[in-house]
């Protein structure tokens, strides 16, 4: 079951997909996410603050009323208007509370206003984005009224108006998605690439990330990415990342695949040492070509441990001992090995990497920091 933070989560990314849709059917969807969030007789959004506390404010573009004009229109039709990302105005912004936010006119008549809260709950509990339902009350023929005068000037008065709702309400909730969406404070971060949305794709032919530094890794070390490994474009070893020295010296430490179409971390520990860890029969899983939480971890101690993990569970794991552990490492490189070789096929959703092996806590607060922003 699914908490009010992580319902919360999906929601509003439910809204944010909503206006990437391409037909008005998949945008009709926005209105059941924004009633749960904002309209409900108990907002999910006041049920997922609890803990953040945080203040929301709804900025829109003071477009003032009906009553303002000369000489009285049959409708005023704010749409994008209201929207500041979309308009500016002489007038200035507005910032509001959630209440005051539902209360805002999108369409005014003589008759009466259409608000915020009236859009929402008639596309969502009449028009089909939960329920699609013949029935009207007075006021919801009074309101399909007023949308319908600005439709038939070519407008889609209920598109257009969910589109500037959806974009007002992700401004306003977004710190709330910040909040609930992060990384625990106690990583301590050896990088970290992340992408608003998409992915980084290598198609196994010479492209690669490099990173040149100076660095000398601790007691532990830990790679953690959501990845999607595919059929490799050419045969052998094909490195999806890459640690160590230019000059080839120890410590190496790499996460590949193979023809076997195993999933392999390996790390040159010493001059005479390697521990390698592998998950078995990879490509033969459900998980191959497709995105998935990869762990490769190494623990520093009397002896060196080396663990790969996929979607959060131990797959492999290995202790080796050695007398001396060099440690300081000056280049790593993402899509290649440290030369540039050996190119890997696959799409990297996003990248942590730890200076430090995570214990449970810590490794389980990272797969759903994971699987609330990549939704897998």
């Amino acid at each position: 079951m699914l908490s009010a933070e992580q319902l919360f989560v999906r929601r509003y990314d439910e809204v944010k997909s909503g206006l990437q849709a391409r037909d008005d059917f998949d945008r009709l969807k926005m209105a059941a996410a924004l009633r749960q969030l904002l309209v409900d007789e108990q907002p999910l959004v006041h049920a997922a603050n609890r803990s953040a506390r945080i203040k929301f404010q709804f900025t829109v573009n003071d477009l003032g009323s009906i009553a303002d004009v000369p000489v009285t229109p049959d409708v005023i039709f704010h749409g994008h208007g209201l929207d500041p990302t979309a308009l500016h105005t002489d007038r200035g912004l507005r910032h509001l509370k959630l209440d005051q936010f539902l209360s805002v006119p999108v369409l005014e008549s003589p008759q009466r206003n259409v608000t915020v809260r009236d859009i929402i709950k008639f596309v969502a509990n009449k028009a089909g984005g939960v329920h699609f339902d013949l029935s009207r009350s007075d006021d919801d023929i009074e309101a399909e009224r007023v949308l319908q005068i600005v439709s038939r000037v070519g407008v889609n008065s209920v598109a257009v108006s969910l589109e500037a709702i959806a974009r007002i309400t992700l401004v306003a909730l977004l710190p709330l998605r910040q909040a609930i969406v992060k990384l625990p404070s106690e990583i301590q971060l050896f990088a970290h690439c992340a992408l608003e949305s998409g992915t980084i794709e290598f198609a196994g032919l010479g492209q690669f990330l490099e990173t040149n530094l100076t660095h000398e890794l601790k007691q532990g070390w830990g790679w953690h990415g959501v990845l999607r490994v595919m059929p490799q474009a050419e045969p052998g070893e094909r490195v999806l990342y890459e640690l160590g020295n230019s000059d080839g010296s120890p410590p190496r430490i790499t996460l590949l695949t193979d023809d076997s179409g195993d999933l392999l971390g390996r790390v040159q520990v010493d001059g005479e040492t390697t521990s390698e860890v592998r998950a078995k029969g990879f490509r033969g899983t459900v998980l191959f070509d497709r995105f998935t939480y990869v762990a490769f971890e190494i623990a520093y101690g009397g002896d060196v441990e080396t663990r790969l993990l996929v979607n959060n569970r131990l797959t492999a794991f290995e202790r080796v001992t050695s007398k001396a552990t060099p440690k300081s490492v000056s280049r790593h490189t993402i899509g290649a090995d440290l030369f540039g070789k050996r190119s890997a096929t696959f799409q990297l959703s996003e990248l942590v990497i730890a200076d430090m092996m995570l214990d449970d806590r810590l490794r389980t607060a990272v797969a759903e920091y994971f699987w609330l922003q990549w939704h897998g």
